[in-house]
């Protein structure tokens, strides 16, 4: 029998940012232009100065073919994410066939207990799917 593999079989995407240029220009944005941002931490400087890295860090560009499962999260009220980044996310998935399943958390924030309730048996069934075991059953 072959060893399990250690390749990612399934994604839960709770309000990440998939495309930081139109993250940093988002109406609400909390400074993630700066140059003390995350984003532009991760870049090297800030987002607008670098188009072409901030391309290539992008989740919705690297989306391809032999990618997992992806459910993604995303709350309507999201004072840091904007939702669209959600929907920007789960069209490119499509335009290259990943399964990909998305929902909008009412009245959520980034995370908070709307997350940890509203959500927890969607969560908990996509990835028993993913990894074909049995669905939990309730006491």
């Amino acid at each position: 029998m072959p060893p399990p593999s250690a390749r990612v079989q399934a994604i839960c995407d709770f309000s990440g940012p998939t495309d930081l240029r139109k993250f940093a220009q988002s109406p609400g944005d909390l400074g993630h232009a700066r140059a003390d941002s995350p984003d532009s931490k991760l870049l090297g400087s800030p987002v607008p100065d670098r188009p072409a890295p901030a391309q290539r860090a992008n989740p919705i560009t690297s989306a391809g073919p032999g990618d997992p499962l992806f459910l993604i999260l995303h709350g309507s009220a999201d004072p840091i994410v904007p939702p669209q980044q959600r929907t920007r996310l789960h069209a490119a998935l499509l335009a290259v066939h990943i399964p990909s399943t998305h929902r909008t958390v009412a009245s959520a924030k980034h995370g908070g207990p709307e997350f940890s309730t509203a959500v927890a048996d969607e969560v908990d069934a996509f990835f028993r799917r993913s990894f074909r075991l049995p669905l939990a059953t309730k006491p």
